[in-house]
């Protein structure tokens, strides 16, 4: 995950603009190692740069609430999906 954020970070550097699968697979990966700060904190700036988290986001991120048994956080990023428009595909 080390080298992913060192990547990302040299990207941002040199004025690249991370897309919506670029930050879905750092959130996804942050999850994965359970660093769900990291994970939101990404989520949010993602949000800021202008980039509305897609179906695969927000599916990565509830994977990843629900695996480190933060349901709380699941149901409410749930809603958050719903009210932006977002339709699940489960």
């Amino acid at each position: 995950m080390d080298k992913a954020v060192i990547v990302y970070r040299e990207m941002l550097h040199k004025g690249l603009v991370p897309n919506v699968v670029t930050y879905s697979s750092l959130i996804g990966g942050f999850c994965h190692i359970d660093n769900l700060r990291a994970a939101e904190e990404l989520f949010k700036e993602m949000q800021d740069a202008g980039h509305p988290p897609d179906l695969q986001t927000y599916a990565v991120l509830l994977d990843g609430y629900c695996k480190h048994d933060h349901l709380n956080k699941a149901v409410a990023l749930f809603g958050q999906l719903e009210e932006q428009g977002v339709k699940p595909n489960i």
